[in-house]
């Protein structure tokens, strides 16, 4: 198998035919007189296909590896899933997949990994019962590294076109465990976190309750992204979950989630409203105010030395993370059941289902189709039905 490399291949001369020539991977091709424009247009175009194919000739397809297809796909992963310059977690998950792919079947021809390679690299992650959906998941990334190479043209499409063919894994249909699904949290366990709960966070989730927002869009709400000329907000978020697929988020603000808002505009148009610097602050001022050491013994605010390069050191704004682990570790620390943000989402839809239409829930909660909704966050108007067999007896 010939060496893949990283560098441009130079235009050059063959002393004994003057014939201009560039190598490939070890393949010399010749172009024609060195010099002439002829040969130099036909060294832009090799060049330019010999890279758009992943820097692979077409004739080399036969002896392309597993492993080759993995670095090609990597190297898309590393630019496609990204957003706002930083790795999505999608990335981590694809380069997870393709390191098992190429440690079980780096050294295989591609075009000799057939459906039963497939088959029983997708029996690998039954066996430790990870859930059907995560599977499936997991199993796109392997097509995408090979619809990629049919793409460079590195292997021909047959090759691909016999894995896709391979059922994904169906609900009821196979052996892999099905993933619990979310249900909403109980609002009187909400009621009952929030006195425990930093001053901001608590907002935080009062105004995801009231908005049922994303947690990643509760937790970059800025003044700017706020426009505050009618009666009703509207906050359209910077960035958004389903951004890539070029569609707007708008967010709705009414009363409620204005009068919880309102204390944390006051601040830079550009910065976030909801501060973890400002939680440890109010943390750190609370707990001087209730010390009980007379201030003339210890330590007093501002005589302790601060670190230049702390380890840890709380940012300006919120991430899905840390915004969690605010809430788990209240109620752990006063023996509440734990509940995750997305629980939160999940109980606002299902209020807002209440109140108005599918097709109004899909667009406060900015999902793609109204399946989405009805499926995963918005539970049937149970009402609505028991009303209508009261009618009809």
């Amino acid at each position: 198998m010939p060496r893949l490399s990283n560098s441009t291949p130079k235009y050059c001369k063959h002393s004994a035919s003057g014939q201009a020539y560039v190598s490939f991977n070890g393949q010399q091709v010749y172009l024609g007189p060195h010099g002439s424009a002829t040969s130099k247009r036909e060294y832009d175009r090799l060049v330019g296909e010999w890279m758009a194919a992943g820097r692979t000739m077409p004739s080399e397809t036969a002896t392309v590896t597993v492993t080759e297809l993995c670095i090609d796909y990597t190297r898309k992963c590393d630019w496609y899933y990204r957003k706002n310059g930083k790795p999505t977690r999608e990335h981590a998950t694809a380069k997870r997949v393709l390191k098992e792919l190429r440690a079980v079947y780096g050294k295989t021809i591609a075009i000799e990994f057939g459906p039963i390679a497939f088959k029983a690299f997708r029996d690998r992650y039954m066996k430790r019962k990870l859930c059907r959906n995560t599977i499936n998941r997991y199993l796109i990334h392997v097509l995408g590294a090979f619809r990629l190479g049919v793409e460079n043209e590195k292997i021909q499409s047959n090759t691909w076109h016999d894995i896709k063919a391979v059922e994904r894994l169906r609900k009821g249909r196979s052996k892999a465990p099905e993933s619990k699904r979310v249900s909403p949290v109980d609002p009187i366990l909400v009621n009952a976190t929030i006195p425990f709960l930093p001053a901001i966070v608590a907002a935080m989730v009062r105004l995801q309750l009231a908005t049922a927002m994303r947690p990643s869009e509760v937790c970059i709400v800025r003044p700017d992204d706020i426009d505050r000329s009618g009666d009703i907000w509207i906050f359209t978020p910077h960035t958004h979950k389903t951004e890539h697929h070029d569609r707007p988020r708008i967010i709705p603000f009414g009363t409620t989630a204005q009068n919880i808002l309102r204390p944390y505009l006051l601040r830079d148009e550009n910065q976030f409203c909801f501060s973890p610097a400002e939680t440890v602050e109010q943390v750190r001022r609370q707990r001087h105010l209730d010390r009980k050491t007379p201030l003339s013994c210890g330590n007093v605010p501002g005589s302790k030395p601060q670190k230049r390069n702390p380890k840890r050191a709380a940012g300006n704004c919120y991430t899905t993370m840390t915004y969690g682990r605010t809430i788990k570790r209240a109620c752990i620390a006063n023996n509440l059941p734990k509940w995750a943000p997305n629980q939160l989402r999940k109980l606002a839809a299902t209020n807002i289902r209440r109140f108005c239409d599918l097709e109004a829930a899909q667009v406060i909660l900015g999902h793609s189709s109204k399946a989405v909704t009805e499926a995963y966050y918005a539970d049937p108007n149970i009402a609505a039905a028991v009303e209508v067999a009261r009618k009809i007896g």
